[in-house]
């Protein structure tokens, strides 16, 4: 009976650590880079390497020599959207990405797009092409980015037996021309018409090589390793308490919109120019809402009443008596509101952009009020826009307690997934400052806002600069490199992806608010704003994939679905194999039948 004991205790030791264990897989890519040599730059090639292993969702990345930091924040977004695109739960994995190079290759987020798709390339057990290689970065949506040095990268893969060049969609022709391609990420785009346009897929073909666009991760994955994606086959279905809920706001903004109208006509003095121009926001309101686009009929209300407001205030000739009161009167609005908004508890992603919407307007309410004591000559334009923005965010304010899926909110969670964000935002912003410095000086201030947020544990409102700041330079690096005729397919393209993420998202029971409000107001200002509308389609990408960052609270059945089925499958026959050994029918048998036995033996007797 021991020995038995022992060898089914055997088995099972054997077996219990095979079940649940996630073995090891390894796998590499080639690297188109950038290289720096005596203040030139060429294209090379690098290797990059990825090692999983059983542990907890760590990404480690060593480099060879060493390179920028912010090439670690890359590797870490492209695990998280590799691991997204796939739905792949990679939480009991560690990554180990190495990079061999040359000295002096550029770091930053141009290996984003290759480190995602080797990422996908071990989940899924498909290696990658062997002679193809893609250069991009990698942005929410799974969204291909607009990388640097795209001539020298090919000329470098032809050298060095790579056949297939993958590039960001929009980017073939290239601008050989020495003038600035843009101005700023919120102002409009300019492109010099007089530049050398280089047709990169003819160029690549004249050196044997293969160049095409991808616009997708999934794009690059089925073109590396042949696995196909499926998108996502159910629509975005409108959750009817959004509806309601939004419906009620932009009625209650578009009803302040049309008092403060009517009391702007009572003051008789005629309108100005920029006055018209926000009576247009009303009329526009008034369509958006027929067309049940609640969000972007309260946003033209709240830019209309911003603009009449800051007149009024013009005409009224207030005193400093006036000005005085009005301070007192919203500073304590908004310090009253703040402290009753932060009691609220948040337990749902879609709790989260509520508070993330409604924190936002409390800031720049208080912020409008700062800037009221400091600019005198504008004093009353920031008064009546921190009155209008305090009272959109008791608005916004109705949103609270929406959405099922419970997510890991707590303190600390939302503190990593700001500091994670700020991280990405720091990685792009040093990125840009090699090909863009001269757009620096207004970003580098936002992010230090963001980092003030993160060390006063304003954690909410730091996450949602953060990934404000983040979808702005995103905009102005995906443009660089991009056509003007073909930045109207960009913008389809991000608007098309962002409501595959807005599916995705309400699958997984969240109602993203944020985004698809956004999503809704990219699509209304498509016509008029092509540059504020691919901001907001980056905002609602952005705030989709929100959810990496925060895993859903674990169930059992979930953690069954982790165990591999054919090692599942011989635990369990090792277990089944263990009780036959410890059962003996004849010893049974021979249990059973003794009294009989003893008693034929004594009557033989």
């Amino acid at each position: 009976m021991g020995k038995k004991l022992g060898v089914l205790l055997l088995v099972l030791f054997l077996l219990v650590p095979a079940a649940t264990a996630i073995s090891e897989k390894q796998g590499s890519t080639k690297l188109l880079a950038v290289l720096k040599k005596d203040g030139k730059q060429f294209g090379t090639v690098a290797t990059l390497d990825l090692d999983m292993q059983t542990g907890k969702n760590r990404v480690f990345l060593e480099t060879f020599p060493l390179t920028q930091v912010s090439t670690q924040v890359s590797m870490r977004f492209a695990q998280q959207m590799a691991c997204s695109a796939l739905d792949a739960d990679c939480s009991d994995y560690d990554f180990f990405y190495t990079i061999k190079s040359l000295p002096g290759v550029v770091g930053g987020p141009s290996a984003g797009a290759a480190a995602a798709v080797l990422t996908a390339s071990l989940l899924l057990n498909k290696p990658i092409r062997k002679d193809a290689s893609i250069t991009g970065t990698i942005n929410s949506g799974g969204i291909i980015g607009a990388v640097g040095g795209l001539k020298g990268k090919i000329k470098a893969a032809s050298e060095n037996g790579i056949n297939l060049v993958l590039i960001p969609h929009g980017t073939r022709m290239l601008d050989e021309g020495n003038k600035n391609l843009l101005k700023n990420a919120t102002n409009n785009v300019t492109i010099d018409g007089n530049a050398t346009k280089l047709d990169l897929v003819e160029y690549g073909r004249n050196l044997s090589v293969n160049v095409s666009e991808v616009a997708t991760l999934a794009e690059a994955i089925e073109l590396l390793t042949g696995h196909k994606i499926k998108e996502p086959k159910d629509d975005f279905v409108l959750d009817p308490g959004y509806l309601k809920t939004m419906k009620e706001v932009s009625q209650e903004l578009c009803k302040r919109n049309d008092e403060i109208i009517k009391q702007r006509k009572d003051m008789n003095t005629n309108f100005s120019e920029e006055e018209i121009t926000s009576l247009n926001y009303t009329n526009m309101s008034k369509k958006a809402f027929d067309s049940g686009e609640y969000y972007s009929s309260a946003s033209y209300c709240f830019r209309s009443s911003v603009v009449l407001k800051q007149n009024m205030f013009r005409y009224e000739n207030l005193t400093d008596k006036d000005i005085v009161e009005k301070i007192d009167f919203l500073k304590n609005e908004t310090s009253a509101f703040e402290k009753n908004i932060n009691k609220t508890k948040i337990k749902t992603i879609t709790g989260l952009q509520t508070m993330m919407a409604v924190t936002e307007r409390i800031n720049e309410a208080g912020n409008a009020v700062s800037k009221a004591l400091e600019n005198k000559e504008k004093t009353t334009d920031w008064l009546a826009y921190a009155e209008e923005r305090l009272y959109s965010a008791k608005a916004w304010s109705k949103f609270f307690n929406g959405g099922n899926a419970k997510f890991e909110l707590d303190e600390e969670r939302l503190r990593l997934s700001c500091q994670s964000k700020i991280n990405e935002v720091e990685e792009r912003y040093n990125y840009l400052k090699i090909i863009l410095p001269t757009l620096l000086k207004d970003i580098r201030k936002d992010i230090d806002d963001a980092y003030d947020a993160l060390n006063n544990k304003q954690y909410v409102s730091c996450l949602y600069q953060a990934i404000k700041y983040k979808s702005e330079i995103d905009v102005l690096l995906g443009l660089i490199g991009v056509e003007e005729e073909r930045v109207d397919d960009l913008l389809d393209l991000k608007l098309k992806i962002a409501k595959q993420a807005l599916v995705k998202t309400q699958q997984k029971g969240i109602f993203p608010i944020i985004s698809y409000s956004y999503y809704e107001y990219a699509n209304s200002l498509k016509e008029m704003d092509q540059t504020s509308a691919l901001l907001f389609s980056q905002y609602a990408l952005e705030f989709a994939n929100l959810d990496i960052y925060f895993p859903p609270k674990k169930k059992f059945f979930s953690i069954l679905k982790k165990i591999d089925k054919k090692i599942l499958l011989m635990f369990v026959l090792g277990l089944f194999a263990g009780i036959i050994l410890m059962w003996n029918p004849r010893k049974k048998y021979k249990t059973l039948q003794t009294p009989q036995k003893k008693r034929l033996r004594g009557k033989k007797r």
